[in-house]
Parts: C-alpha cells; structure tokens; sequence
C-alpha cells in the first residue's frame, strides 16, 4: 500500500497530502484516464482507503511487481516520519528508489534531504535477522545515505554505523 504514486508530468503525490475533496477529484480523474503511476514499477493505479480510514495508491492490477504489502502501523509510522522531517525543514518523500555505485538496488520508506545531507527512515515492523538489516545499512551508506531504522524487533543491537529506535 503505497503512500505516493506519480503522476503524468513525473510529479510526485502522496495521499496524506490531499484533502477530501481533491482525494476525490483525483480519484475520479484517475478512473478516467489511469494518468497516475506507481513509483515501484510504473504500473497503473488505483486511490483506495484502508479500513482504518488510511488513504494509499494500490496497483490497478497485479503484475509483476515484488512490492511487499504492508501493514496499517507501518504506514502510520510513514506518514509520521515524513511530517516530522518536513516540520523540520527536511524534503522528504515515501517509498524511494535508489542503488549503490556497485549497482544493488534498495528503497527506503522515507528519504529525508536537507541540503547534501540524505537520511533513510527505515520501519521495520515484521521481523528481519540482524544480518540483513546490517547489509541493507550497507547499502544505504555505500550510496552516501545515512540509515535510520525504527524498529519493533527486541534486542536489537544498535550502534553508531547502525542507530535505530527500538
């Protein structure tokens, strides 16, 4: 479920952004023409809303993209990264794409920028070992990103190269 999705001119949109009525308008625009884009695999959209009231991008029909769903917490938690950082004069932006200069792919929920300065927020709500989120800071850190992970696994080992909330 997707915060963001893009649309024809490469604008960005995130849904929390919009109000009732634009939500609407867009939705009814987007029934018409399927103008808007998913930022993981290009793929058409659909505005949808959770039952818990959370408004996301879903794609229209199911192809071959590997985006793993996610749950209502962790777009909460998004959504509260990226207020945050805006509040805080950071541009920050949901689901971004990036790769290492040695071509590995990674997407961070949030990307935070504030001038040559980048953060990756990373909410990791399902569990993942010790390992894996270490090789994904590494990736983060050999693309000139700092890592942030907010995490709700216990026991987390957390250290300078590695901060988290845990």
């Amino acid at each position: 479920m997707p915060l963001r999705c893009i649309n024809q001119k490469g604008d960005n949109i995130h849904s929390f952004d919009l109000s009732d009525d634009q939500w609407d308008m867009l939705k009814h625009e987007n029934k018409k023409s399927y103008h808007l884009k998913m930022p993981c695999c290009d793929a058409n959209v659909v505005l949808k809303q959770s039952r818990l009231g959370t408004r996301f991008f879903a794609h229209k029909t199911k192809g071959t993209c590997v985006y793993a769903p996610e749950t209502e917490e962790h777009h909460y938690l998004k959504r509260a990264v990226m207020i945050a950082a805006r509040k805080n004069g950071w541009k920050a932006q949901t689901e971004v794409k990036g790769v290492t200069p040695s071509g590995e792919e990674w997407i961070a929920d949030v990307l935070a920028q504030n001038g040559k300065y980048k953060i990756a927020i990373e909410i990791q709500w399902s569990g993942q070992t010790n390992e894996e989120t270490i090789r994904r800071q590494q990736r983060y850190k050999e693309s000139g990103v700092r890592g942030l992970w907010l995490i709700r696994q216990p026991g987390f080992p957390v250290t300078r190269d590695l901060p988290a909330i845990c």
